[in-house]
């Protein structure tokens, strides 16, 4: 990455905005709320340097990562191309809604199906290795953002 683009007026504010409240929860809040110099506050005060670190790591990963491309196998499904596109997402909304109505009245359950279960969501996103969920940095675990898992591949 070109060090003229690291060097923005967004990437300063950033760090100025996450400095200033590092100040203000460190040496005034804290200070204030148990004093710095006692057990409790010194304790407070790593826990909250150590998690303002992570959040500047994690920052400075995404800032300094490529995203990278398009795969290029990828071809845009294009059915009709007088919709609107903006419409699109309504449309599957309330198709989403239809379904879940009609199963309802029919006495069936209904279960939308990219709703795989909360876990297996998180794991698509952070990765199969909890411990690697507090420093989210490693990003093998991802596809290519194009196709996802559904209900009936898990089951």
């Amino acid at each position: 990455m070109k060090l003229k683009n690291f060097l923005s007026i967004p990437i300063f504010s950033v760090f100025f905005v996450m400095g200033f409240v590092y100040y203000v929860t460190v040496f005034i809040l804290i200070e204030d709320w148990v004093g710095l110099q006692t057990s409790a506050g010194s304790l407070n005060s790593m826990i909250f340097t150590t998690l303002a670190c992570l959040c500047v790591l994690s920052f400075l990963v995404g800032v300094l990562t490529d995203p990278g491309r398009v795969p290029s196998s990828y071809i845009p499904d294009v059915e009709d191309t007088s919709f609107a596109s903006d419409q699109e997402p309504k449309k599957n909304y309330y198709e989403g809604i239809r379904a879940a109505w009609l199963a309802k009245k029919s006495g069936l359950s209904y279960r939308h199906p990219f709703d795989i279960s909360v876990y297996k969501n998180i794991t698509l996103v952070l990765g199969p290795n909890t411990l690697r969920w507090f420093c989210p940095t490693s990003t093998s675990h991802l596809k290519d953002g194009v196709s996802f898992p559904t209900l009936r591949d898990s089951s």
